[in-house]
């Protein structure tokens, strides 16, 4: 809702029932911002207009307590709430908040003043006397002026328009129940508002939530609902989302902090974020708290793209390769793999990182289960990065079968236990095709006195490889030749022994 009024520099607005000076342009204008909206006005006010007459074009809806007076064209309440009721009435019909306008008089302006988002005020540069007057909006913390014009002249008088929004500065993001997006189809907010029906608008909302990844947040002050997100992981990669913002009111920097620092907490895989607004949603957006920022110009005049990254993540790569079991996952930092991850047909993914790439790549299930794999490598990139490539790489000619293979591509050399790094280091000693006991790996570090009571922390130091294949932990096996001890699962640890056996006997000379 949205109050339009001319005020002095004191605020003053009329005396003795009349407006205290006409400007023929601000008239005109008043008549373009109103027209095909809906206006609401007091019995005073009324009899100030032409012959008392309805506004021509207009919804006009007239709050008095006298609940016998009946004009033409006027829909006349005795009540905020019997206001409501026709205000709620005109949203099912497509009215948004911006089409309903607050326009006198005095103690119409102050009594919904509590209910409005923007006022448009037409400021005159002098003091008249005046017994009405506008609430202070210089002295209410609750609005800010977020647009000015220049000054104007007419027959003397100096004017200039500006834009005055209420802002909200402590927020927080629930995401929505179905009560709760019933409600906001019934606001029609402009996602919806070619979708006709309350139920074909609710259909929408569901349909958008049933995604996977997808989420519909409401945004609150208190206990009051201002806004909402649409929040989609899919559109950009595996380490960005867009997030579609519809505000009722602007947001402080505080508020739009809290807004990217909630979203980033929920979805740790987040990387960036690029949020969509209405520029009147934006006070500052300069200088958030731990989180990056840009703000370029939206798809039109009124919109605006924010682009915020996390400070305390740096951006990485990840990328999958496919083989008959399910995918071998990889993350890089541009620099080096940091995680190789063995995931299985129908396994549900736990890694938030890997999680969002496949739901990118449309692999999982509702449960997040591993549906299907993919015929060649991919990436969370348009390219992969040298480290994934090398890995595609070696990866190719392992599974192959391939009589050589290339380098192993570069693994990060992130800070690991003394006694692990060992292990992992005499594991790069294990020819390929062939096999030894975790006893037998304790042997070579620690001699074979002592290499029974080393032997539990071989197996846990395999299982905990970061490298699982790259550095060849599958190549270690139980005691008593069970096959233990393997990050990939048990099944991928006898196919890639079984693969790497059947090719050594292949090669042996007739």
């Amino acid at each position: 809702m949205r109050s339009i009024v001319a005020v002095t520099s004191d605020y003053g607005i009329g005396l003795d029932g009349r407006l205290l000076t006409h400007i023929s342009s601000d008239l005109k204008r008043f008549k373009e911002i109103t027209l095909g909206g809906a206006v609401i006005y007091g019995r005073k006010t009324l009899e100030t207009y032409p012959k008392q007459k309805a506004l021509l074009g207009r919804v006009n809806l007239m709050l008095t307590r006298n609940r016998e007076l009946s004009e033409p064209n006027i829909k006349t309440v005795d009540s905020l709430d019997a206001l409501f009721v026709e205000i709620d009435a005109l949203r099912r019909r497509g009215f948004s908040g911006d089409d309903l306008f607050v326009i006198g008089g005095a103690e119409i302006y102050e009594q919904l003043h509590p209910f409005v988002n923007e006022v448009l005020i037409t400021r005159i540069d002098e003091q008249f006397e005046a017994d009405r007057h506008f609430p202070n909006l210089d002295q209410d913390p609750d609005f800010v002026r977020t647009d000015v014009s220049d000054w104007y002249v007419e027959k003397g008088v100096r004017f200039r328009y500006e834009t005055w929004r209420r802002v909200v500065d402590q927020v927080t993001l629930e995401a929505t129940l179905k009560k709760d997006r019933l409600a906001l189809a019934r606001r029609n907010v402009a996602e919806f508002s070619q979708a006709g029906t309350v139920k074909k608008r609710l259909e929408i909302l569901e349909d958008w939530v049933q995604k996977d990844g997808r989420f519909v947040y409401q945004l609150r002050s208190g206990e009051d609902v201002f806004g909402f997100l649409l929040f989609a992981p899919e559109v950009l990669g595996a380490d960005t989302a867009t997030v579609v913002l519809h505000s009722d009111l602007s947001l402080t920097k505080n508020a739009l902090g809290t807004i990217f620092e909630t979203l980033f907490a929920e979805h740790q895989a987040l990387y960036s974020l690029l949020l969509a607004t209405d520029e009147r949603v934006l006070i500052d957006a300069d200088l958030l708290p731990g989180i990056h920022t840009a703000t370029l110009p939206g798809i039109d005049s009124t919109s605006r793209l924010i682009i915020g990254t996390r400070s305390d993540l740096a951006r990485g790569a990840v990328g999958f390769f496919p083989f008959e079991l399910g995918l071998v996952a990889l993350k890089s930092d541009g620099q080096a793999l940091t995680e190789v991850e063995f995931l299985q047909l129908g396994q549900r993914v736990e890694d938030s990182v890997f999680k969002m790439a496949l739901k990118v790549a449309g692999a999982l299930n509702k449960q997040n289960g591993l549906k299907k794999t993919v015929d060649t490598p991919f990436s969370s990139s348009n390219r992969p990065d040298e480290p994934l490539q090398l890995a595609f790489d070696w990866l190719t000619a392992y599974f192959e079968k391939k009589s050589e293979l290339p380098p192993l591509p570069p693994l990060s050399d992130q800070a690991l236990p003394p006694f692990m790094t060992k292990v992992l280091d005499a594991l790069k000693d294990i020819p390929y095709g062939e096999h030894l006991t975790y006893s037998e790996l304790a042997e070579t570090l620690v001699g074979r006195k002592k290499a029974n009571d080393y032997a539990r922390a071989v197996g846990q130091a395999c299982a905990a490889n970061p490298y699982a294949l790259f550095i060849p932990c599958h190549r270690v096996i139980g005691n008593r030749g069970e096959l233990v001890g393997f990050s990939g699962g048990i099944q991928v640890k006898d196919y890639l022994l079984n693969l790497e056996l059947m090719t050594r006997l292949s090669r042996r000379p007739k």
